[in-house]
Order: structure tokens, then C-alpha cells, then sequence
């Protein structure tokens, strides 16, 4: 059972990191406390990593019986034909 309890957490840091954080955090539509909560999530996850959710959303688009890279070469031919 997760805890969904909120804490408020006060961090010092330099000026310019934390402009750079607003305005990474306003570019990608979150909030600063997003970008903080899903670094802990990728720090907690097993490998250290996690797909990004750009990637998850199109991980199973192409088919598993498509030859991907002998569609590129296919591909490449006809182009350069």
C-alpha cells in the first residue's frame, strides 16, 4: 500500500539552478514538484533508469512480426534509386 501523504520539503540552492529549473519545469509543462517527485521515482526504480513517457506511449507501435530493419533498407533503396 502506497503512502500518498504530501510532505513540504525546503531545498537551498544556487540562483541560477533554480532559475533553470522554472524554466525546464515551465517548458515541459510540469511543476517543479513533478520533475522532483519523478527523479526520486527513477532513482527507486530498480535499473536507476525509466523509460520516458514520451517512449512509453509509442513502445508497441510498430508490430512484432515487422522486419524494421529490412524495412529501412527497403526503404533506402527505393529512395535512392
Amino acid at each position: 500500500m502506497s503512502d500518498n501523504r504530501q510532505k513540504k520539503v525546503v531545498v537551498e540552492l544556487p540562483e541560477a539552478s533554480v532559475n533553470f529549473f522554472e524554466e525546464y519545469a515551465r517548458k515541459h509543462g510540469l511543476s517543479m514538484g513533478e520533475l522532483v517527485e519523478r527523479y526520486i521515482q527513477q532513482l527507486q526504480s530498480p535499473s536507476g533508469r525509466t523509460i520516458h513517457p514520451a517512449l512509453s506511449e509509442i513502445s508497441g507501435a510498430v508490430p512484432q512480426d515487422v522486419n524494421v530493419w529490412q524495412s529501412y533498407q527497403d526503404y533506402l533503396l527505393e529512395k535512392y534509386r
